[in-house]
């Protein structure tokens, strides 16, 4: 989408294109008010009918069954779920405890000994490392029909 010039009060401004060709769905009037980096476009509202109308009249407007929501398939799924729930998945900046108890922090994918980070507090970090990886291993299991009443004991 690109800009498009309208004549409004207080001058010309660019706007949306799509507003600029269907001001019907522009829920007020258009106007420049003076603001903190000089006029800016602003939609004052209509005092003559109520938002929740003009809304419900503009998507009247909207074509129907343009909307589709993309089918998730259950591999998409199960990627999204190791990746934000499991523990063991390292994000890059994230905070982990390697398996020889050194707090680590991923950067460009591989790990860097966390000591290297100007002013973080380790023992603090680590503890909060511990205590998010128990609540995404319970999390994990719980969505992956695990055993997450052994998690949440844990947690």
């Amino acid at each position: 989408m690109g800009l498009e010039k309208i004549r409004i009060k207080g001058g010309d401004h660019l706007i949306n294109e799509y507003f600029a060709k269907h001001p019907e769905m522009v829920l007020g009037e258009g106007a420049l008010e003076s603001g903190q980096f000089g006029k800016q476009y602003t939609v004052l509202p209509n005092k003559d009918v109520p938002i929740t109308e003009l809304l419900a009249k503009a998507v009247d407007r909207l074509p129907r069954d343009v909307f589709r929501p993309a089918e998730e398939s259950a591999a998409k799924a199960a990627q999204v779920r190791q990746l934000d729930f499991n523990p063991k998945a390292k994000k890059e900046g994230n905070y982990y405890v390697s398996d020889d108890g050194k707090l680590m922090q991923v950067e460009n994918r591989l790990g860097v000994p966390a000591d290297k980070v100007k002013g973080i507090d380790a023992p603090l970090v680590r503890s909060f490392v511990r205590l998010r990886d128990a609540l995404n291993q319970t999390q994990y299991d719980q969505l992956n029909d695990g055993d997450w009443e052994t998690s949440l004991k844990a947690l």
